[in-house]
């Protein structure tokens, strides 16, 4: 499947990362509160962030697709939001995160919704699941607000900075998400 161009919401425009994104995804993720809770090489790089970009045109064909968050008036990077297909099991794990100074209006919430219609409408998925550092609540509370359903914790499931850590996953299928 050819990735679309722009996904729109009411504020936010998720369309595909290009390399002059680098620079600022690469800012973005110095700051400890992201890192600390996605899944990216330490310490992150420009170089890092470059090569991801230039990836992302392979990963589409192994069912991954990477959208920048963009505020409706300005091009300029707030975040990352992705999905990944099982094909096999017809699901699809979500990850997203948005940069500091945008937290708290909403954005996160809007660009999951999308993204969950994204999977649900255009790839056709039963089932979309997340997983989060269980200890932040923030996003615990996106994926609550997006209707997503606690399903398990996978206790001291990840290592960061020398500390084992809990990872939380929430669901929703597609009869439940078109019957709200």
């Amino acid at each position: 499947m050819r990735i679309p161009n722009n996904l729109l919401t009411s504020n936010l425009i998720l369309r595909p990362f290009n390399l002059n994104d680098a620079e600022m995804l690469f800012k973005s993720l110095q700051d400890d509160e992201i890192y600390n809770n996605i899944d990216i090489p330490y310490p992150y790089t420009l170089i890092h962030a470059k090569d991801w970009i230039n990836s992302h045109s392979s990963l589409i064909n192994k069912g991954e697709y990477k959208f920048a968050i963009t505020v409706n008036n300005d091009n300029n990077l707030i975040g990352a939001i992705g999905i990944t297909v099982c094909k096999n099991n017809n699901h699809g794990k979500l990850g997203y995160w948005i940069t500091k100074k945008c937290w708290g209006q909403g954005y996160a919430t809007e660009a999951v919704a999308k993204m969950i219609e994204f999977g649900f409408n255009n790839l056709k998925l039963n089932k979309i699941y997340a997983d989060y550092i269980s200890s932040n609540l923030k996003s615990e509370k996106v994926l609550i607000k997006n209707k997503m359903h606690y399903e398990a914790c996978l206790r001291q499931h990840i290592i960061k900075f020398n500390t084992k850590k809990d990872l939380s996953i929430r669901s929703i299928f597609y009869k439940d998400w078109i019957n709200e």
